[in-house]
């Protein structure tokens, strides 16, 4: 197949906000959670909220928090 008979494609279009991951910054789960910045630091310490570093920053993804939410929220 040469150059010119391949189509393009056109980068990923998202067909609804659900499917991109979105990423929550520690004030904002903590508003979520009415808890303090400083209790959702520990829950991530302790391993019982996932979060992942972008830079220096900590971000925590929206299904997570679902998740950890529906299982009882470390109760």
């Amino acid at each position: 197949m040469t150059r010119q008979n391949q189509k393009s494609q056109a980068p990923h279009q998202y067909s609804s906000p659900e499917d991109r991951i979105s990423l929550l910054r520690i004030p904002e789960v903590a508003e979520r959670l009415a808890i303090s910045s400083r209790s959702v630091h520990r829950l991530i310490s302790r391993r019982m909220l996932p979060a992942v570093k972008v830079g220096r920053s900590t971000r925590i993804q929206a299904s997570a928090l679902e998740r950890f939410v529906r299982a009882g929220g470390g109760n």
